[in-house]
């Protein structure tokens, strides 16, 4: 099948392809407006605002046509195709407390020295000489060098052949083409062509593709693909100077689907389909032992309970070297939550300052904190530091012992320290305002420490977070939490876990009468030291937890980790991507 999709009987025309304009609907745009665009979420500011932010991001000059305060929309143009390539890289950024979108509605009609032609009707017209439908196969193999193309005008300048492939896959996405295959054979692509990287992030669900003949010399133009073609089946790279026997297991590493490369098998298609073809289970807790699970589940319950209801008392079990630091992240993506939680309190706010003010003094995110000293400053080190970082941030209430389906918890040990890593994720509520513990609103003291005058404006709310502590044995049976980093986003409900059937294992969490904690231990489990043998410490802590997390039999879980190069995320992708169901053996009973 993918012979014949890449191989010498590969066909470079297909079916006509129908085109529609691709200026809005009713305009009269013409050459000589420029290039129209559109924007969302500019509405917390006004229009001259937008404007002078735009240009001192990019430095071009929009001209505004009309904007729409209900609707959220305004309409402008930049003189060139190329402003609005660059002002479209402003998409995604956040102005005035909210995330730009921009989206490109028209190209310029600049004409072609060859014919008359707009440039976006001849891509067009090459674009519908090249789509196979029936194959969903695009097949650009030597389209620079194609000189009974009308585009050879367009190509033969540097400028635009660079943006060349851009565009035309630009406009097969507007035009609705289905992608499936994709031949860019032939065509001088090298290391640093954006073309890739570009192309990867359009058709994320590629199955083949061919990158036969062209100047590809560095593993690393490969390696930018990681994570963005999933799917990807089979690949073609003869003819490259990177093609060679010591890349293949690179290669192969970083597409966990491939199956052919160059035509030939790298991977067992049934073993892999068996292997893509496993049901996972949410699933919400995961512990690398039954003592291990007893001591985190006292502790993580109890630090929680003391955090809402008694903060303080919290500071006998930090060092004068523990550590406390906190951040929060607006750009997190908000899911749909699960479960009966009241709609305005799941809110996503507008208003950065109004919602996060409590958070912003002391907020160590190294994205946005820069510098060395900034950013130790917001490190809180011993009992006096952390006890006012504490009382610098909301009253809070968790409901992990109410409902311990909302939590996800991850506790692995650290010997060499004599410790356990507690990985938290979940929600809470904010109930009060931080308490104001500065000494004097002018002093550096009371300005880290002290009450922000945005707490003035803050609203309560619902929070997602996610909490790493590391703690460590101390004399007599006690703890000793060596450090605490704490982060926070808009809330986004527990759906990344939360379990399609009652998981007994989450009534661990529950408190009998007595106040005794219970839990339902999940054995440890064994590895055959045949098999322990031929795997490093690594490997088979990695076994243990995909065996705990799947319920797989033992060779089942091996074979996973094998055909996943040993990644655990690559096994977790395989494993949940997986849409057929696997014979009943494969499962412990």
């Amino acid at each position: 099948m993918f012979q014949n999709t890449f191989g010498p009987n590969a066909s470079n025309t297909g079916n006509q392809h129908s085109s529609s304009n691709i200026t809005p609907s009713g305009s009269n745009w013409t050459q000589n407006n420029g290039v129209l665009v559109e924007i969302t979420g500019w509405t917390n500011a006004d229009e001259k605002d937008l404007s002078s932010f735009i240009h001192r991001k990019t430095k071009i000059n929009i001209k505004i046509i009309h904007a729409d305060r209900i609707t959220g929309i305004l309409k402008a143009s930049v003189k060139t195709d190329g402003d609005a390539n660059t002002l479209s890289k402003c998409n995604g950024i956040r102005f005035a407390g909210n995330i730009l979108r921009i989206k490109i509605l028209s190209y310029s009609s600049t004409t072609s020295a060859a014919g008359g032609n707009s440039t976006v009707a001849l891509i067009k017209s090459a674009l519908s000489s090249r789509y196979d439908s029936t194959s969903r196969l695009l097949n650009l193999d030597g389209i620079r060098n194609d000189v009974n193309t009308e585009l050879r005008g367009v190509l033969s300048n540097s400028q635009t052949a660079s943006k060349f492939f851009l565009a035309m896959l630009k406009i097969a996405l507007q035009e609705h083409y289905e992608i499936e295959s994709l031949n860019l054979s032939n065509n001088n692509l090298g290391n640093n062509s954006r073309e890739l990287t570009e192309m990867a992030v359009s058709l994320p669900g590629l199955k083949n593709l061919a990158l036969s003949n062209n100047n590809i010399t560095k593993l690393d133009a490969l390696e930018k693909l990681k994570n963005k073609l999933p799917h990807l089946r089979e690949l073609w790279i003869t003819g490259n100077p990177v093609d060679n026997p010591t890349a293949t297991g690179d290669i192969i590493k970083t597409f966990p689907r491939l199956i052919i490369l160059n035509g030939l098998p790298v991977r067992d298609e049934n073993k892999l389909t068996k292997l893509l073809s496993f049901p996972i289970p949410n699933q919400s807790l995961f512990f690398e032992s039954s003592d291990l699970q007893r001591v985190a589940i006292q502790f993580t319950t109890t630090y929680l309970r003391l955090w809402d209801h008694d903060r303080i008392s919290l500071i006998s079990l930090f060092s004068p070297e523990s550590q406390f630091s906190y951040h929060f992240d607006t750009t997190h993506i908000v899911d749909t939550p699960i479960g009966s939680v009241d709609s305005k309190a799941t809110r996503v706010p507008q208003s950065v300052a109004s919602s996060w003010g409590s958070y912003i003094s002391n907020s160590r995110n190294l994205m946005r904190v820069s510098g060395l000293r900034p950013r130790m400053s917001k490190v809180f080190r011993g009992g006096e530091q952390i006890t006012q970082a504490f009382r610098s941030l909301p009253g809070t209430k968790h409901d992990l012992e109410e409902n311990p389906q909302n939590y996800s918890i991850e506790v692995v040990s650290v010997p060499i320290l004599n410790a356990m890593q507690i990985s938290i994720h979940g929600g809470f509520k904010e109930v009060s305002l931080p308490v104001a513990t500065g000494k004097d609103s002018n002093s550096r003291q009371g300005s880290r420490f002290g009450a922000s005058t945005a707490n003035s404006r803050s609203t309560l709310e619902m929070r997602s977070f996610d909490r790493s502590l590391m703690v460590i044995a101390g004399p007599n049976g006690s703890y000793i939490v060596a450090s605490d980093m704490l982060l926070l986003k808009p809330f986004s409900g527990s759906g990344a876990w939360y379990p399609k059937v009652p998981f007994d294992s989450l009534q661990s969490f529950s408190t009998p009468s007595n106040g005794q904690t219970t839990t339902n231990a999940i054995e440890a489990i064994s590895i055959p030291s045949d098999i322990a043998a031929n795997l490093n410490i690594s490997q088979q802590q990695l076994l243990c937890k995909v065996m705990t997390e799947t319920n797989l039999v033992l060779q089942y879980s091996l074979l996973l980790c094998e055909q996943s190069n040993w990644d655990y995320g690559t096994a977790l992708m395989n494993f949940q991507n997986s849409r057929s169901q696997i014979p009943s053996e494969a499962f412990h009973s």
